[in-house]
């Protein structure tokens, strides 16, 4: 009987990017062990200023 086990190599989506302004998981990637990433999501509110008071494409 054989067991499928994943590679040793192969990586898991332990990755997570959060949102700094509405804290909404916006995705997930490959990493070696849980890791924690801000950004921004593409909701109008949450998206930065620039220093004229702009919104970024």
């Amino acid at each position: 009987m054989t067991v499928n086990q994943p590679s040793a190599k192969k990586e898991l989506d332990l990755g997570v990017i959060v949102c700094k302004h509405c804290s909404q998981v916006i995705g997930t990637l490959p990493t070696n062990g849980y890791k924690k990433i801000y950004g921004f999501c593409m909701d109008k509110d949450c998206r930065p200023k620039d220093e004229a008071g702009l919104r970024g494409n």
